[in-house]
């Protein structure tokens, strides 16, 4: 999946684009890849015990792969979070 992207990561820089934001970029893909993996585990689950993944037993073979996937959730959603408060910094800082 990558390297692990900390939750004590830097912080991204929001005057550098998305789309060209490497730590923004690393941590979209790996939860990317993550959702792929937790998608899989789910559809084998469902095909192995005819039912889905509902307990905390059922989670417990790639717990860890869920938590990463749940970081990687937040870290996006506090990237998010960045841009639009830089966005409208810069809206408001152009008098628009």
């Amino acid at each position: 999946f990558g390297p692990a992207v900390p939750v004590t990561a830097p912080m991204l820089n929001p005057s550098i684009p998305k789309a060209t934001n490497a730590l923004y970029l690393t941590i979209k893909d790996r939860k990317r890849k993550l959702q792929v993996l937790l998608h899989h585990y789910q559809s084998e689950f469902m095909a192995m015990h005819g039912r889905k993944v509902q307990y905390v037993e059922d989670r417990a073979p790639i717990q860890s792969q869920y938590q990463a996937y749940k970081e990687c959730k937040v870290r996006l959603a506090e990237a998010d979070a960045i841009y639009s408060a830089y966005e409208q910094q810069q809206i408001e800082g152009s008098g628009a």
